[in-house]
C-alpha cells in the first residue's frame, strides 16, 4: 500500500516519481503477485508506470 507510510497526491508528478523510486527500492519486499504485476526491474517496471501515466 503506497499510503501506509506517507501521503501521495494522485495529480503530483513529484509524488509519482517518489512512489516509483520507493517501489523500486523495496521491490524485493513486495509480494510475488505485486512483483509480477509491476514486471521485472528495470524494463517491465518502467513499462508498468509509463503505460498508466503516459504524459
Amino acid at each position: 500500500d503506497l499510503r501506509k507510510f506517507r501521503t501521495y497526491k494522485g495529480a503530483s508528478v513529484r509524488d509519482l516519481l517518489r512512489a516509483m523510486r520507493n517501489k523500486k527500492h523495496h521491490y524485493h519486499e513486495l509480494p510475488p503477485d505485486v512483483r509480477t504485476a509491476l514486471g521485472s526491474v528495470p524494463d517491465g517496471f518502467v513499462q508498468y508506470f509509463t503505460s498508466r501515466f503516459p504524459r
